[in-house]
């Protein structure tokens, strides 16, 4: 279980049941046990975003490539992924659950490249 942390590191998993909180307790992502990843409002329950997917057992897991995913519980089918990855994605990549109750993916130099309010981030830099 992933109690009381607001990040997830390249290769970390969320399983069914499994949570970040943000920072000041605002926001909780949890890995639902009906398989939807799901963001919660800590104060009033309301869902601020969701991966719309189902099943038992799905699991997320931030990938080498940068990319979140929920797979289904045999881990052969995405269900869903952030569109985030890439070919030079860096092992210090993170996803990281605010305050604001957006959730962001982190590239190594701490620019943001996915998040739940917006999807992909377009920079200079990437292009994409």
């Amino acid at each position: 279980m992933v109690a009381k942390r607001s990040k997830l590191d390249i290769g970390q998993v969320l399983y069914m049941g499994d949570f970040l909180t943000s920072p000041q307790d605002l926001y909780r992502l949890i890995m639902h046990p009906t398989g939807n990843l799901v963001i919660y409002n800590q104060s009033n329950g309301n869902v601020k975003w969701n991966s719309n997917t189902s099943g038992d057992r799905n699991w997320a897991v931030l990938q080498s490539d940068g990319n979140f995913v929920v797979y289904n519980s045999k881990g052969d089918h995405a269900l869903w992924h952030s569109k985030s990855g890439r070919t030079n994605a860096a092992p210090l990549m993170q996803i990281v659950l605010q305050d604001d109750g957006n959730l962001v993916i982190y590239s190594e130099d701490a620019t943001p490249v996915w998040s739940s309010s917006g999807g992909l981030v377009r920079t200079k830099k990437t292009g994409a």
